[in-house]
This record gives C-alpha cells, structure tokens and sequence, in this order.
C-alpha cells in the first residue's frame, strides 16, 4: 500500500536536512509532535507556482501566432527550465533524486530564484522504486532509476511548458514525441533546444517511426486503403481475448455492468 503519512514526513525532513543550505530548497526548522500528530516546519516560500505562471503566461491562449510573437515566451521556458536543471544537478549532487518534479511542486519566488517543494519522495540517486503518487505523463517508467527518473521528468516539464498536453505521455509515450515535435516547429526551437531527450524514450521512438509509416500509408493523393485495412483488422486481432469469458475485448469498466457484448462497451461496438 505504500508509505503512510508520517514516514513520508520523516523522509521529507531527512531530505531537507540533507540539503540544507542549497538556494533551490526551502530552509528546514524541524518536526514536531503536537498529541497524535506530526508536523514538519519549513520556511514559507513566497511565490506562484510553475503551474499557476504557465497559466497566467501560456502565449498560445493570447493570440501569439508567429515564432517572433512566440520568442518571449519561448525564452521564459528556456530560462526556468535551465534554472531546473541546476537545482537538480545540487540535488543530486548531495547524492539524493527529488522523485517528484511537476510544475505544482516548483515555487518562482519574486526575485527570480526558484525553490522546489515537496520532498516526501526524495531518496537515494540510485533508488528505482517508483513513487505511488505521481503526475500523469511526467513520471518516468516503473523502475527508472532516480537520475534517470529526474531527468526525465525534467524533459517532460519543460515539455508541458511548450504543449501542456504531457499527461497523455502516461498512456503511451510516444505521443511525447509527437509533442515535443510539434512544439519544436511551433515554436521555431533549435533542435538542441531543452533538455536532453531522455535514454528510457529509445523505445518510444522506435515506435515513433511505426508511426511515421502509417503516415505514410495515409499521405499522397491516395491513401493505401488496402494496407490501412490490413493492419486495422491486425490490431483488433492483436486486442482481443478469446480466452475470456466475460469479454472479448478489453474495455470500458461500465462493460462490467452492461456485458461484454453492447455497443457502447462491448465487442459489437469494437467490431
């Protein structure tokens, strides 16, 4: 079931105390015990969040069209994201990960530092366990080690930054691909522009290139309908399972009140 609240706590303090006197981590006062409770004290950090400036900010809601009317705004990404970067490399260089980077857990002060909230799931640098909680689309795969889980994170921060759709990554990566693709022309970004890519997406983009095929198979004049078909009969072939008797597809959890067989969940409306 995971930690409970006060071992959370405990492991906040430990990390936070680890990395006392770094500019990206809010000062630590210590715990206390008030009758059944525990409270960790930190020193209050002024400031929105990352989520709440992206919001504010956000220049594809204000009408901005071109990669000049885009430039500033491009260049405030390019500024908090490399910001992130170095109080990531202080973190680990204390030999601890964060485990939790989302735009809710990063605090822009009103001087233009940063500071990084939330250190309930900071452990070791080579801790792979992946923490129950977690923003959609910026955590790493189960089992990412917690460099490599940072760094991911990151990218997908920085990601969000530009097309703040990244949560569709948790389903399946490659649509951070196609993301990221789209918001490198959009944006008119160099391609060493952000964070490096991520080793643990090598996969994703082998399938991107799958991707690139069915494009393929649906540009020109005519698309190939014949192949399209083909592969469209394979993937429903590949979805099903005749081995259940409840269903023959995978599907919606209402299908487990209606049948496996209706068209709003069931095998009629797949085929």
């Amino acid at each position: 079931m995971g930690d409970d609240a006060v071992t959370r706590l405990e492991r906040e303090h430990r990390a936070l105390t680890a990395l006392a006197g770094l500019d990206c981590v809010p000062e630590v006062y210590g715990v206390r015990t008030v009758w059944e409770h525990r409270f960790l004290m930190t020193e209050y950090v002024e400031g929105p969040t990352l989520l709440d400036e992206i919001v504010a900010r956000f220049a594809l809601v204000r009408g901005a069209r071109t990669a000049d009317e885009l430039a500033p705004y491009a260049a405030w990404v390019h500024h908090v994201t490399a910001q992130l970067g170095a109080a990531l490399r202080e973190i680990h260089g204390r030999g601890l990960r964060f485990g939790d980077l989302h735009p809710s857990n990063i605090i822009l002060r009103p001087d233009g530092r940063l500071a990084l909230v939330d250190f309930e799931y900071a452990t070791e640098l080579d801790d792979a366990t992946t923490p129950l909680a977690g923003a959609p689309g910026l955590q790493a795969p189960p089992g990412t080690p917690g460099a490599e889980a940072d760094a991911y994170a990151l990218w997908a921060t920085w990601l969000t930054m530009l097309m703040p759709l990244t949560e569709m990554a948790s389903h399946d990566r490659v649509k951070a691909l196609s993301l990221e693709s789209w918001a490198r022309e959009r944006y008119g970004l160099a391609p060493d522009a952000g964070p490096a890519r991520p080793a643990l997406l090598r996969a994703a983009e082998r399938a991107a290139d799958r991707e690139s095929e069915i494009a393929a198979l649906l540009g020109g004049p005519t698309p190939d309908w014949a192949e399209l078909r083909t592969r469209l009969i394979a993937g429903i072939h590949a979805g099903a399972t005749p081995e259940r008797r409840d269903r023959l597809f995978p599907g919606d959890p209402k299908g487990f009140a209606t049948g496996g067989t209706d068209l709003a969940h069931g095998a009629a409306g797949v085929l």
